[in-house]
């Protein structure tokens, strides 16, 4: 009787046990790994994900930099992963898009590591959002000097299966947050650190003072891994600087400084045709 017992509750402590990840896109190289995987809307739980998170972090702690997105359907990881993919728009033809994006979001994670260090951020059905460091050193914060930038999101093209058909792709496109207007100094200082870091020299690294990266193709319309749901008005992202560096190759680095106005070719505040 005790043994049936047993065997009763061995049975339904199984049963309850979330279902593991499925992998919907992977890519690795020698320094640098991409996963995207699906578990079940049900089993998306704080102590679920620092599991999955946690078993990441043990089996690529020697990447150089590591991304593990974390979905609860697999159209969603799809269109995430592969940002607005198509030419820039602006924010009259973005914001509708946002709007009906908002709408249906579903509860997402991902863990970045770097050399070791580690964290997860997810945000659940409630709408909460929390940013958990698995390590003593967090790799998303950077700093210039006694300034801190935070790494918003991480994208990396060359591993994905579809961008690797047409030519090079970038190895990765980093973009930040910093605490104050951006700066152009800080952005060349940014992209030699980011390089050294990630061990890349073919890269873009696209630096706001919000999370709002309207204009990026890659970027997603609605990025739900923030504390910053606000978008900005319309006047107020045309009245916006970001910085935009890209390295071709190791060597050859260019920054620009610049607001959406130049980016999308509209005189300021005057509308979009």
């Amino acid at each position: 009787m005790r043994v049936f017992l047993l065997m009763a509750l061995l049975g339904a402590n199984a049963a309850c046990a979330p279902a593991p990840p499925r992998t919907v896109l992977e890519g690795t190289n020698a320094g640098r790994c991409f996963r995207a995987v699906v578990i079940e809307r049900a089993d998306f739980s704080r102590s679920y994900l620092l599991e999955i998170a946690r078993d990441f972090l043990r089996s690529e702690k020697e990447r150089k930099l590591a991304k593990l997105a974390i979905f609860t359907d697999e159209d969603d990881a799809i269109n995430t992963t592969f940002g607005k993919s198509g030419p820039s728009p602006g924010y009259r033809s973005w914001f509708p898009v946002f709007q009906s994006v908002v709408r249906k979001a579903l509860p997402m994670a991902d863990v970045i590591l770097s050399h070791g260090a580690g964290v997860l951020r997810y945000r659940d059905d409630g709408g909460h959002f929390e940013s958990i460091p698995l390590t003593k050193n967090n790799p998303l914060l950077v700093s210039v000097e006694n300034r801190q930038y935070e790494i918003v999101e991480v994208s990396l093209p060359e591993l994905l299966p579809w961008w690797g058909k047409y030519g090079k792709a970038w190895e990765f496109e980093i973009f930040l947050k910093s605490p104050a207007e951006p700066r152009l100094d800080d952005g060349y200082a940014l992209s030699s650190t980011m390089g050294d870091r990630f061990g890349a020299s073919r890269f873009t690294v696209t630096v706001r003072d919000d999370v709002w990266f309207i204009g990026s193709g890659r970027f997603p319309y609605y990025f739900r891994l923030t504390e910053d749901v606000t978008p900005p008005t319309h006047d107020e992202y045309y009245r916006s600087e970001k910085v935009s560096c890209l390295m071709w190759k190791r060597g050859q680095l260019n920054c620009t400084k610049f607001n959406p106005v130049d980016e999308a070719g509209l005189h300021p505040l005057a509308g979009e045709k």
